[in-house]
């Protein structure tokens, strides 16, 4: 069903599916795995894949907890590689939703999003153009993700950018 070919349109209907279910099942995202880190490495459709990750955490978390450190290393990589709007939206999202199940195993890259996404909201100005909307969305998202840092970690972030 999902391949390299229909990830765009299959990944949004994956994810939606993730986030309506109420219980686990680990075999879900096993099924899955192996395609988004392909997808990654093509670097092909790589907000969707991140969106879809973020999904998985709450139906399959063990499994998505053994992946965080190689989904988070691509993504501090994204960030420090002038990725698009919407990557850094998705990204913002899917982690507060690791910050949320999984608060203990990001605590570790808590300083690098922080420092990114900070650096992001203090210097982007909102022209008043087409991209306009996506940046608001993107801003949002990223403000949500602080406010889920600074929630989760109250004291790792007291002395900083004051």
């Amino acid at each position: 069903l999902l391949n390299m070919d229909n990830s765009d349109l299959v990944l949004p209907c994956i994810s939606s599916a993730m986030l309506s279910s109420s219980t686990t099942n680990e075999s879900l995202y096993e099924a899955i795995r192996g395609i988004l880190f392909q997808l990654l490495q093509e670097n092909i459709s790589r907000p969707k894949v991140y969106q879809c990750f973020g999904a998985c955490v709450s139906i399959s978390p063990r499994n998505v907890m053994n992946d965080i450190p190689q989904f988070i290393q691509i993504m501090v990589s994204d960030l420090t590689n002038n990725l698009d709007i919407e990557s850094l939206r998705v990204i913002a999202c899917s982690i507060v939703m690791l910050v949320r199940h999984f608060p203990l195993s990001i605590q570790q890259y808590s300083n690098d999003f922080y420092s990114f996404f900070w650096e992001f909201i203090t210097n982007t100005k909102s022209e008043p153009d087409e991209e306009e909307r996506y940046t608001d969305n993107a801003r949002g998202e990223v403000l949500k993700c602080l406010s889920s840092l600074f929630a989760a970690y109250p004291t790792q972030f007291e002395e900083r950018d004051r």
